[in-house]
């Protein structure tokens, strides 16, 4: 009864640490601009290729990022977008189990703002056929119910 009961405790000192190991990967990073100043509310897409799937999260305050609980392996694509910097991204990164890759990007400002527009049409009446009459010609044209 004793060796039972000490194969028991044996099983749980070793059963303990396989459940504590972990089975995922992390991306952390921040966002700027070319100034150094971070980019709040920046969308950070992380795509894992092999399936398609992919988790969007923004960046705080400080441009920071955090997607937790990723595939071991990869390849994953990360792409980055803000309304007004260019969009960047990087292709092919492969992540280790239990491992925190961390990330920096910066985004560069957009130079040129491209406006479309287009001019309403506008009626114009003055060009065409038509008659002028005046008063007079009104009281000498015929009229049926006069």
């Amino acid at each position: 009864m004793k060796s039972l009961r000490n194969l028991f405790f044996v099983a749980v000192l070793i059963a303990v640490p396989a459940f504590a190991q972990e089975l995922t990967s992390d991306i952390t990073g921040t966002v700027s601009n070319s100034a150094g100043n971070p980019i709040s509310g920046a969308s950070v897409t992380v795509t894992y290729t092999p399936t398609n799937s992919s988790t969007t999260k923004s960046t705080n305050s400080d441009g920071r990022f955090s997607a937790g609980g990723l595939k071991p392996g990869g390849p994953y694509n990360i792409q980055v977008r803000s309304g007004s910097y260019n969009t960047e991204s990087i292709d092919g990164l492969t992540l280790i189990v239990g491992d925190t890759k961390r990330l920096t990007f910066v985004l560069e400002s957009i130079d040129e703002v491209v406006v479309v527009a287009e001019a309403g049409t506008r009626l114009d009446t003055g060009y065409g056929f038509g008659t002028a009459l005046t008063s007079e010609d009104i009281e000498k044209s015929v009229s049926v119910n006069r």
